[in-house]
């Protein structure tokens, strides 16, 4: 009891407002005599330090807008691809925004699976492509064809047609591949339940009047191989210059 006692009077005692002034006055007189009129009395040493930071965030917050705007100034953002005396393909970071494109053809269609010599003609040096093809009910003209290489489509159109009802909007920014200007990109969906991402690598072009949309994905962690894959795929078909529609009828 005792010691509550003493505990609690020794908590009750406040220093007066004498004492407080008292030992203000002595920090402030150490602090004098350790630093002088520049730590205390000097506003425009300490304005001049303020207009200092201030520049300096105002810097900060200047390369950090360009830098955000622009992720790809430093390479950021930017996959790249060698292709041999091609050239380097770059493929740059898209955000997956896709537009809706109308498939309509505009005439009757049917369509069939392409032979092997059909495939040869189209796809030549790039041998092991499947395909199917969009052909005109009334002319029997070859529209659209469908293909497969490993991981990879590949789609063809005839000029004026659409290559897909959903299409990627890729970076404004192209690289070329033996002349040819190839606009392509790549992105990462969501984690899926098993807490894998997955990657798509595209591109798009076009083979003299022929418009080419070539894509390849699969698991983030295959992002190596699936680059290499589709990059071998759009040289073979640029080396191989258009595919002649002409020769192919239903």
């Amino acid at each position: 009891m005792k010691n509550k006692k003493i505990k609690d009077s020794w908590s009750k005692i406040q220093p007066s407002s004498a004492a407080d002034e008292r030992m203000l006055g002595a920090i402030l007189e150490y602090n004098h005599s350790l630093y002088g009129d520049k730590a205390f009395g000097n506003r425009a040493f300490i304005k001049k330090r303020l207009s200092l930071i201030a520049a300096c965030l105002m810097v900060v917050i200047a390369l950090t807008a360009v830098i955000c705007n622009n992720h790809n100034l430093l390479g950021i953002g930017v996959h790249t691809e060698e292709s041999g005396t091609s050239g380097g393909l770059n493929y740059y970071k898209s955000g997956a925004v896709t537009k809706e494109s109308d498939m309509s053809w505009g005439v009757a269609t049917q369509g069939r699976k392409l032979t092997n010599n059909e495939n040869m003609i189209l796809f030549k040096d790039l041998v092991g492509v499947t395909a199917n093809g969009i052909f005109n009910t009334n002319s029997k003209s070859l529209l659209h064809v469908f293909g497969k290489f490993g991981k990879t489509t590949i789609l063809f159109s005839a000029p004026g047609l659409p290559l897909t009802d959903t299409i990627i909007v890729a970076d404004e920014k192209l690289s070329e591949i033996n002349g040819i200007p190839i606009s392509a990109g790549y992105f990462i969906t969501k984690a899926n339940s098993k807490g894998i991402k997955n990657i798509i690598y595209f591109a798009s072009f076009t083979l003299n009047d022929v418009s080419v949309f070539v894509k390849c994905g699969g698991a983030k962690y295959e992002k190596d191989n699936l680059r290499g894959e589709i990059t071998r795929v759009i040289v073979q078909l640029v080396n191989n210059s258009a595919p002649d529609f002409s020769k192919i009828t239903f």
